[in-house]
């Protein structure tokens, strides 16, 4: 019974890490359940985590924008 309690917990640690990184919590929390969240966990570690990528795209896009403004107000 103690390792049933200690695999979901460790699942739903799982799941919260994943949304935690911009990923779906309830699936990779399936994912743990069915197969192990020890495995669910490495392999989350190993992906990229999508929050900063979204964010450097962002970064990026803003600095396009505001070059492109200066380049218009720079043009005679």
């Amino acid at each position: 019974m103690l390792i049933l309690i200690l695999w979901l917990a460790f699942a739903v640690l799982v799941g919260t890490a994943a949304n935690a990184r911009g990923r779906n919590g309830l699936g990779w929390l399936v994912l743990a359940v069915l197969f192990s969240p020890l495995v669910a966990g490495v392999i989350l570690a190993l992906l990229p985590d999508l929050r900063t990528r979204a964010m450097l795209e962002d970064i990026r896009k803003a600095g396009q924008s505001a070059t492109t403004r200066l380049e218009r107000a720079e043009s005679p």
